[in-house]
């Protein structure tokens, strides 16, 4: 990014994505698993540069702009398995995953089409005015605290996401060939979340639309854990949904917003985390489905990272209080 530019960036993250989505439907099971290693690189590589240029771009309507982006990635998430169902009825996977990788070769074009290299901190990119008053010690800890929100959310949202479709499989919700409509519920319900987030940061700071969300989505998961019956579940599954929508894009633009142009180089460690998350935590709730015998005690793991994401964001806002009243501890 400090290079090329974000766009450029996450064109060549967009065509490693391709490769490896085209690729996996033609190898074997020993090749395949370097094809996905390859779809990940492409995430890994083409996901940040698109939050962070969205975040840059407009930095007075930041929150909103990264909502919007991260609510249109959901239309992906949630119609995925209803795609793919109607669509392996008329064509086998390996072409349906080539036509999958000429679009995003077809979005890599347009993402890198710019004739102009782009300058390493886009237009707009400052530092915070009130980013200067911290002192180092508030500084360090902003810094670390939104480290490990980003580390738990991202693994909790991939962990719930994920299992999802498991835990309705053992509940017996649907159907085996409509199991993953319990995942759409959930990805569908953080489309909806961030598409409405704009309007709620008309009235609430970012930094308590993440709080209200996060209380919001451990209710939700409550319920769904607690419940047997398929409606409640699944109206548990689409509240924890709903209150997600709106902490991972908040918290992006919190992060550009309070570090300015300095978020380029920052996001290379922070934002990784959430990748490591992702690999951990849903492995975390497997393995206590797998010891107490029910992926309800799974389930239970992410309601616990939940809680901890809750007592994060009110740190975060102990900070924001201690800037606003002009009186940072001595650093």
């Amino acid at each position: 990014m400090a290079r090329v530019g974000c766009r450029r960036t996450a064109a060549l993250g967009l065509v490693a994505m391709a490769a490896g989505v085209a690729s996996v439907g033609l190898s074997g099971p020993r090749s395949s698993l370097a094809c996905v290693a390859c779809l990940g690189f492409g995430f890994g590589f083409g996901t940040p540069p698109i939050n962070l240029w969205f975040a840059q771009a407009d930095p007075q309507r930041s929150s909103a702009a990264t909502n919007l982006v991260n609510a249109s990635w959901c239309i992906g998430a949630a119609s995925s398995a209803p795609l793919i169902i109607f669509l392996s009825a008329y064509m086998t996977l390996p072409w349906i995953l080539a036509g999958l990788a000429f679009v995003l070769l077809l979005m890599a074009a347009v993402m890198g089409a710019e004739r102009e290299p782009l300058p390493s901190v886009p237009p707009g990119a400052r530092a915070s005015d009130t980013t200067t008053q911290w002192s180092v010690t508030d500084r360090r800890e902003f810094i670390g605290v939104l480290a490990a929100i980003v580390f738990i959310y991202v693994g909790t949202e991939s962990g719930i996401g994920g299992w999802v479709t498991s835990y309705a499989k053992r509940l017996s919700l649907f159907p085996p060939a409509g199991l993953g409509f319990a995942q759409s519920t959930f990805f569908g319900a953080l489309m909806v979340g961030r598409f409405l987030a704009p309007a709620f940061l008309r009235r609430l700071k970012p930094w308590n639309l993440v709080l209200l969300g996060l209380i919001v989505s451990c209710a939700g998961l409550a319920l769904s854990v607690s419940a047997s019956a398929p409606a409640p579940v699944l109206a548990g599954l689409f509240i924890a949904g709903f209150g997600f929508a709106a902490v991972f894009p908040t918290t992006v633009a919190t992060f550009s917003d309070r570090l300015g142009a300095e978020a380029i180089r920052m996001y290379g460690w922070i934002f990784p985390l959430g990748y490591v998350g992702a690999s951990a935590i849903p492995l975390a709730m497997g393995a206590a489905s797998e010891k107490f015998h029910g992926l309800r005690y799974g389930m239970v793991v992410g309601l616990v990272c939940i809680l901890i994401l809750i007592a994060l964001q009110v740190q975060i806002i102990r900070i924001f209080r201690r800037e606003a009243a002009g009186s940072p501890r001595a650093g």
